[in-house]
């Protein structure tokens, strides 16, 4: 452990302080046990030289600087580089930490004698990912690449021992993917994000906890419970922390003290290369949401996500706090679809968004001529959430000029309302500085949007886009 390391809240004892020394005065202690004849260990004669023979400065250059190139493998073939990953290069003496760059290599700005282990760490610029539970509650964990002067690998893709590896190195590429499209269009970058990962569930979530108090969002709600007509005295058994489950909030309770607690959950369990980016462009698409609106604004979405009872995941549209999760999911939706099309351009359909291993948005499938939905609507369209409209901030943006269909009836076949989309120009940054604490509803969107920008509606063009969308 470094000197300065903050232990978790376990019992635990300090057997002894080690000092190390530096470069240089550790090969001045091996040059001087070579001039006595006091080398135990003779592989370091393969790095020491007689000072008759050379002088000090070509003992000093027998060092060499660790480097490597490290690869993830996709699962649907071919691996690409694993980029800005922090990489532990460590031996009995002596670790650094490194980032591979956007080719993913790295090298370590230290000369070293002895061979060393080579590791993923579990933190880099953008987020700080746990999967196990001792990493949950702070224990610090990297895991194992190998070992090498020169060290190349490919992380494979795999279902075996080796895939919380590969997930974790996925994981940190779609960050990167994330950081570089926030940073070029000014939305809100990823910061010490803390991702938990669980290999055993399939779904996400955006509690956003870190650095939160205990109460950030179930202070809030009673009140929201009582707004709707509902008793939440009758739910709060279920509340704990995340309201996820008892060992959920047990765990989650260990990890209060380190500040570890999730701002983002992304389930891994049977999911591939793409379905890992989606989920995790969808889920940092919330963080970055979430810091432009109050505790009180994300305790609506939370609460929706925790204690909606009516049909789908995300609801049937009709209970009050679900008009802040309209607006975050129709935010997350856009995002998610609009990075998974560029991340994947030459395997993405512009009609039916599928990429090479199944992952689609179906969320979007209103933009594509299948039709938004009111909210409150039944069957498929509460499974299938339509009546968020996802595809309303891209038709914000493009230039495509295509047809919509509202619809609904309880198999989604009745046809309410039809247009076209006449909008176009705005930019991501545009839309994501409209999402501020204000903007609780759709309809409220609209008439910021048309408060804000009276010229983009001069021929209604706004009004008929929300209109179309059931708004």
């Amino acid at each position: 452990m470094e000197h300065d390391y903050t232990f978790p809240n376990v019992q635990y004892e300090i057997l002894e302080e080690l000092y190390l020394p530096t470069d240089e005065e550790e090969a001045l202690e091996q040059l001087a046990f070579n001039m006595t004849g006091n080398i135990e260990n003779q592989e370091s004669l393969q790095h020491i030289m007689s000072i008759d023979d050379k002088e000090v400065s070509a003992i000093f250059s027998k060092r060499y600087r660790p480097s490597g190139t490290l690869l993830v493998q996709n699962s649907f073939g071919g691996a690409v580089p694993l980029k800005r990953a922090a990489i532990q290069v460590k031996t009995t003496c002596w670790s650094n930490v490194v980032h591979t760059n956007d080719d993913g290599y790295y090298i370590v700005d230290r000369r070293y004698k002895d061979i060393p282990t080579v590791k993923l760490w579990n933190r880099n610029q953008t987020n700080k990912t746990t999967q196990r539970w001792t990493e949950h509650i702070g224990f610090w964990v990297s895991d194992n690449l190998g070992k090498g002067k020169t060290f190349n690998y490919t992380i494979a893709h795999t279902d075996g021992s080796k895939r919380d590896l590969w997930v974790k190195a996925t994981i940190n590429n779609a960050f990167v993917i994330y950081d570089d499209f926030a940073n070029k269009n000014g939305i809100k970058r990823p910061d010490n994000v803390r991702t938990w990962v669980f290999s055993g569930s399939d779904y996400g979530g955006a509690p956003l906890l870190h650095n939160k108090a205990f109460t950030s969002y179930s202070y809030f709600y009673p009140a929201i419970a009582s707004k709707n007509n509902e008793n939440f005295g009758s739910k709060s058994a279920k509340t704990g922390i995340l309201a996820l489950s008892p060992l959920m909030d047990l765990i989650t309770s260990v990890t209060l003290t380190h500040k570890n607690l999730p701002d983002i959950i992304i389930g891994t369990k049977g999911k591939n290369t793409s379905e890992i980016y989606a989920m995790v462009f969808h889920e940092t698409a919330h963080y970055s949401h979430k810091n432009q609106v109050s505790n009180g604004f994300w305790a609506n979405v939370q609460y929706q996500a925790m204690f909606d009872k009516t049909k789908g995941t995300y609801g049937d549209g009709s209970p009050i706090y679900s008009s802040y999760t309209g607006v975050a999911e129709a935010w997350s939706n856009f995002i998610e679809y609009q990075m998974m099309y560029q991340s994947f351009p030459n395997t993405f359909s512009l009609i039916t968004p599928l990429i090479l291993d199944s992952r689609y948005n179906r969320n979007m499938t209103a933009y594509y001529f299948s039709g938004s939905t009111i909210p409150s609507s039944t069957g498929i369209a509460a499974d299938f959430a339509r009546w968020i409209p996802s595809g309303l901030l891209r038709d914000l943006m493009d230039n495509d000029n295509n047809p919509i269909q509202l619809k609904c009836g309880s198999d989604y076949e009745t046809t309410v309302y039809s247009g076209v989309d006449r909008v176009s120009g705005f930019t991501y940054k545009q839309i994501y500085d409209l999402l501020t604490e204000d903007v609780t509803s759709i309809p409220r969107l609209r008439d910021k949007i048309i408060r804000l920008y009276p010229n983009r509606n001069s021929n209604k063009e706004i009004t008929e886009l929300f209109k179309l969308y059931g708004y």
